[in-house]
């Protein structure tokens, strides 16, 4: 490892057994919020446990495609689309990824065909949605946005189209 002991560009290395637990490397990478109380949008529209709600509706679907747009990433549901506004990272088993640095993109193709098994939203520091052992995360603070959003989730309507009508922003 370059450097000695220290894993490269602060990752850390990856340890004998942590794939037999699928978050076994999750604890550094997405420290767990302990507060249970609800915290309020940045504008004061929504509150956190609403909009985090929200990513609900991508429990138990596919995901069936990887959008590279310009400047952000989406992430397709035949359906719903969660768009990445700020750069994304995340874990592929017990790799980890930064978009858009290294191989990234390539890690991101991977995601297609998973399906949705969960989500957490940590106010201010990152909303993620999770397929087994894998993790695809949105940074939510300020420092990592280029405008006063970060994600948008676009839900579905009652015939399962995409409905701006039901978009949830963070």
């Amino acid at each position: 490892m370059p450097g000695g002991d220290q894993p490269a560009r602060g990752f850390p290395a990856e340890t004998p057994g942590a794939a037999d637990d699928e978050r076994a490397c999750w604890s550094w990478f997405f420290p767990r919020q302990l507060s249970k109380r609800e915290f309020w949008h940045d504008h004061g529209m929504a509150s956190a446990h609403e909009l985090s709600a929200s990513l609900q509706l991508l429990v138990g679907r596919k995901i069936s495609a990887v959008s590279f747009v310009r400047d952000y990433v989406e992430l397709h549901f035949d359906g719903p689309v969660l768009r990445a506004l700020t750069n994304p990272f995340g874990l592929y088993g017990c790799r980890a990824w930064r978009f858009p640095e290294g191989q990234s993109l390539v890690v991101m193709r991977y995601f297609v065909g998973n399906v949705i098994d969960g989500y957490e939203v940590v106010p201010h520091r990152y909303l993620a949605v999770d397929s087994g052992e894998h993790r695809f995360a949105i940074p939510l603070d300020g420092d990592s946005r280029s405008g006063p959003e970060a994600a948008h989730l676009v839900g579905v309507d009652e015939n399962g189209q995409p409905d701006a009508r039901l978009l949830s922003v963070w």
